[in-house]
């Protein structure tokens, strides 16, 4: 019967429940915008319970905000907002943001009133849809696609939907656009809203899990950059990434032979079944693509290592290699190249669109599939502009 406005790092003000609706916006815009950046919101939630809970009365508490919270890291106080508001019979009801699949950030616009682009993008945190990683880490070999080109998830950020799950309460998401998905449907898919230890012994319980999480965390995010201005630089980075794209290659070989056995264990997952096939699926793609890519940079860097580096001509300050996607790049002696692998990787993540159509998962093997083809190292002269002499 009682509200807390809550901005930035503590809680600021007590709203008395006859506050008409219009007095609680004209309160609300008084209060001061908080440098920081931080949204604490277990924080607020745990303040709200220390001072109403105690009232042994049942309760709704809602939550507004359009980021995952800056504290939902701490899985004590997370732990401790739940008993509290289990304790107090209360039900927790979010309205915030969708999260992106698999992805802790999303890129979103600043706009006006009227919902129009009106200055530049800033990185917001959503969080995972899910408990922990159940898919590759959004940093991915040498490409930053996935970073920027986020699949909705279908689902609110996992803290707030497992505080609001295990209370009686809903998430709800605000959207500017209707969702993609079939609500019934997703429901098939949907995360595990169990608190972090009890899925965590889950985890450990089931082989494939097991093996898929221990794989997630060992991913080295190997990154080289797409371009290089320096040529010496250039030769030592080439050396240095070829090195660290044949690691990767082993790694998606090991794994592949790991997960390979498992395909009928992942359809049997007690827990989120749908949901961990889908996981399984896509990785075991996933997998055959990293190996054809990686074994692509390898050729493409030894190839220029082998032929040499372009000198600079007359007037020309940079030479640039760029890495590219070339579909009708062939071996120059056998005519063909990873062709095998490159189907192989093709022919599973269509699959995967195949049978997981309206999902994440099968929004995710759709960018993928478009971006699998073989890989280009093409020397890039930028020539200096010639300054008029004074």
């Amino acid at each position: 019967k009682w509200a807390v406005v809550s901005y930035g790092e503590k809680p600021t003000m007590w709203l008395q429940p006859t506050a008409e609706l219009d007095k609680v916006v004209e309160a609300t815009d008084k209060v001061k915008l908080d440098t920081t950046g931080d949204e604490n919101v277990i924080e607020a939630i745990n303040f709200t319970m220390k001072n109403l809970g105690v009232l042994r009365k049942p309760m709704f508490v809602v939550l507004v905000t359009d980021e995952e919270g800056s504290d939902v890291k701490k899985t004590e106080a997370v732990n401790g907002a739940l008993q509290s508001m289990i304790s107090a019979k209360a039900r927790l009801f979010v309205f915030g943001r969708e999260a992106s699949f698999q992805l802790p950030q999303v890129r979103e616009w600043l706009r006006d009133k009227n919902g129009e682009r009106m200055g530049p993008w800033g990185d917001a945190e959503r969080g995972l849809e899910s408990c922990e990683y159940e898919y590759f880490p959004p940093d991915w070999f040498w490409v930053a696609q996935r970073s920027y080109n986020g699949v909705p998830s279908g689902f609110g950020c996992w803290v707030q939907s497992m505080l609001a799950h295990q209370t009686g309460g809903t998430y709800y998401i605000l959207s500017d656009v209707p969702s993609k998905y079939d609500d019934e449907m997703m429901e098939e898919y949907r995360p595990e809203w169990d608190p972090k230890d009890v899925y965590e012994k889950r985890t450990e319980a089931s082989r494939v899990r097991k093996t898929m999480s221990k794989l997630f965390k060992d991913y080295p995010l190997t990154r080289p950059s797409h371009w290089i201005t320096q040529l010496e630089r250039l030769k030592a980075q080439t050396k240095e990434y070829t090195k660290k794209a044949q690691g990767l290659r082993k790694l998606a070989e090991r794994a592949i032979d790991d997960l390979e056995p498992m395909k009928s264990k992942s359809r049997h997952e007690k827990y989120a079944k749908k949901r961990w096939q889908a996981n399984y699926d896509l990785t075991f793609a996933m997998l055959h693509k990293i190996k054809f890519e990686a074994g692509e940079y390898v050729y493409v860097a030894s190839q220029a290592l082998r032929k040499g580096f372009p000198k600079p001509k007359k007037r020309q300050k940079f030479n640039i290699f760029a890495i590219y996607y070339d579909n009708k790049a062939i071996d120059a002696v056998t005519g063909r190249r990873g062709n095998r692998e490159m189907e192989k990787a093709k022919e599973l993540l269509s699959r995967v669109i195949q049978n997981y159509k309206g999902t994440p998962w099968g929004e995710v093997a759709k960018q993928e599939l478009s971006r699998t083809h073989p890989l280009k190292m093409t020397p890039i002269f930028y020539i200096e502009p010639t300054r008029p002499k004074l």
